[in-house]
């Protein structure tokens, strides 16, 4: 969503990035508009969020459902 909201936000063509972003179907639609929906800086803390929490959980901190559930409310509270 990252790559996309800072494509979006310098005019790039939405189809375009689906094609470097590897982006189709119903869940292409669903990260344009998302994307659509965020500003850019946003979009990179919500990445470093999943990064960080991706590392935490492999190395063993923190449980795994409640981690997933905090994303998905920063998520949902950014494109809202």
């Amino acid at each position: 969503m990252h790559g996309c909201s800072a494509g979006l936000a310098s005019g790039a063509n939405p189809f375009s990035l689906g094609k470097v972003y590897r982006l189709w179907g119903p869940s292409a639609e669903k990260v344009m508009s998302a994307a659509k929906r965020v500003k850019p800086a946003k979009a990179r803390t919500l990445l470093e969020k999943c990064v960080e929490t991706d590392s935490r959980l492999k190395s063993g901190l923190g449980e795994e459902d409640i981690a997933i559930e905090r994303l998905a409310i920063e998520f949902a509270r950014a494109t809202v």
